[in-house]
Order: C-alpha cells, then sequence, then structure tokens
C-alpha cells in the first residue's frame, strides 16, 4: 500500500502553468484515480503527493499525467526521479509503521494573512491552514532526530539544520497545497579576509534567485543587499534569452542604483527557466 511518492530533478519548459500535472494510479491499467491533488509547473521542481497520514491505496500500475496545461511542453526527468513510500514493508526507502514518530510543531509564516503550522516528524513534515491539512513535504530527518532539528524561516523559505544532515530548504509556491524541497545549495561561497593583509584569491559572491508565479509584464519585486532593498523590478519574462536577459539587465541596473552596490560591481544573467544568477565581486 502507498501513502506517499516524492518526485524530484524534473523540470517543464515554457512559462508557469498552475494544476499542470498529478499522480494517478490503477488496479488494471485501464481506470485511473488520481493520488493526491494537482501540482502546478514552473521551472525544475520537487514535490511530495500524498494522502493524508495514516490513509493508503493498493495499486500495481502508477504514472505522471500532464495535463491540458502541459500541451506541447517538453518534460525532463532526471535519472532518478521517483520514489514510492509504501506502509509496513521493507521494500521501499521510506516505510510507514505501527510506531508513532517525534514530532516537532512550528509556525511558517509567510505574510499576515498566510500563516502555517509545520508538523515535522520522521522524515516528513505536514502543512496545515486553519487546522485544515494541505500538504506533505519531503524532509531528511530521521525520527530520534526530528526534537532537534533547528530552523530559520523567512517570507517564503524554510532552512532546517541539524549536525547530522546536510541543510535542508523548504519553499512555498502559489499556495499551502504547493511545496518543494531539497538540499541547500552550497556553492560558490565567498572566502572572508579577517586579518589585516591584502590577498587576490578570494572568491566572488554568487546568490541564485528563482522567480516562480511571476506575471510578464505585472507583477514587480524588490531586492536586498545587506540591509539595502532596490526599487520595485518589473518581471519582464524569465526565458533564458530574449525575455530572460530583459528582466535580468533589469535586475542589474536595480542593484547598481544601491549605495553598497554601485555601477559595474554586479553582473546578472539568466541561466534556466526563471532562473537568474547574481555575481557580486569579492570587494566593492
Amino acid at each position: 500500500t502507498v501513502g506517499i511518492v516524492d518526485f524530484f530533478g524534473f523540470a517543464f519548459s515554457g512559462a508557469a502553468a498552475q494544476d499542470a500535472w498529478r499522480v494517478e494510479y490503477s488496479t488494471d491499467n485501464v481506470e485511473w484515480t488520481a493520488f493526491g491533488d494537482d501540482f502546478d509547473a514552473d521551472g525544475t521542481q520537487s514535490r511530495r503527493a500524498s494522502l493524508a497520514p495514516g490513509q493508503s491505496v493498493s495499486a500495481r500500475y502508477w504514472r505522471v499525467r500532464a495535463l491540458a496545461a502541459l500541451d506541447g511542453r517538453t518534460l525532463t526527468f532526471a535519472a532518478e526521479t521517483l520514489a514510492v513510500s509504501c506502509q509496513n514493508t521493507s521494500a521501499s526507502k521510506v516505510s510507514e509503521t505501527a510506531s508513532v514518530s517525534a514530532a516537532k510543531l512550528y509556525g511558517f509564516a509567510y505574510d499576515t494573512e498566510a500563516t502555517y503550522l509545520m508538523v515535522q516528524t520522521d522524515r516528513n513534515i505536514e502543512v496545515y491552514d486553519a487546522q485544515v491539512r494541505k500538504a506533505s513535504i519531503r524532509a531528511p530527518h530521521a525520527h530520534a532526530d526530528v526534537s532537534v532539528v533547528n530552523r530559520a524561516q523567512s517570507l517564503d523559505t524554510l532552512i532546517l539544520v541539524h549536525e547530522d544532515y546536510a541543510p535542508w530548504r523548504v519553499q512555498r509556491y502559489r499556495d499551502a497545497g504547493e511545496w518543494t524541497a531539497d538540499l541547500v545549495p552550497l556553492e560558490n561561497i565567498p572566502l572572508e579576509q579577517y586579518s589585516g593583509e591584502t590577498y587576490f584569491n578570494g572568491t566572488n559572491e554568487r546568490q541564485e534567485v528563482f522567480m516562480g508565479g511571476f506575471t510578464n509584464g505585472a507583477d514587480r519585486f524588490n531586492l536586498m543587499v545587506g540591509e539595502d532593498a532596490t526599487e520595485g523590478i518589473l518581471f519582464s519574462g524569465g526565458a533564458v534569452g530574449g525575455t530572460g536577459v530583459t528582466t535580468a539587465a533589469d535586475i542589474e541596473d536595480a542593484l547598481e542604483a544601491l549605495d553598497s552596490v554601485g555601477v559595474g560591481n554586479v553582473t546578472v544573467t539568466c541561466n534556466a527557466a526563471n532562473t537568474f544568477q547574481i555575481e557580486l565581486p569579492m570587494t566593492r
């Protein structure tokens, strides 16, 4: 019996689309039933399709179904994309047993109107909004470690840390039913010089910004460098080349206008769909 299906490392071409794909199951490969809710398509994703805690289904056939919103799109899957979690079996990567897991409860405040209760248990986080369960989120922390997981959260992003695990990132997309989770990408970390010596082998700071769920020519956003915030930046599209170049140039102009950055001290590129890399020099 299956209660959870995880997907990670897959991507959709083109603009973001709502209610674009779902997980389905069948006992005869003829009649298919949706497993959990429909998901949006927006760049590279990971998602956990699930039923409520304690619920499961038994089926031989499983599939991912692209809905009408993805007609004509290209779907790209990593070598290992799917992980099925079963109940009372040792045949899967994650199994649900009759034992009660340790639990840790904490809040997630996206803004003053969207606040959620997160219930973290053995390798899972349940999301509740006004006492209604909204989603399940993949997490690596085992039962024995849940109680000592620390966290930091701002806007749509939650970081979970534990001395025995790599930092884990959870992000909300669009609403309480859309969440993605993955390792925090610790790449291109700048070297810091704490002595009075001058050195020339440092690494520029590189930050990656993913613009999920933005509407071309309508939505605006702000970026911060330290405590300095940019003026509102118009999202003009996130395709690699073309509209992505326009948005990248607008981000670069807005950052250069900050006193803490300055003209010629930042480079912004669109490296993937709706994804922008911001590079700041080591000294500026």
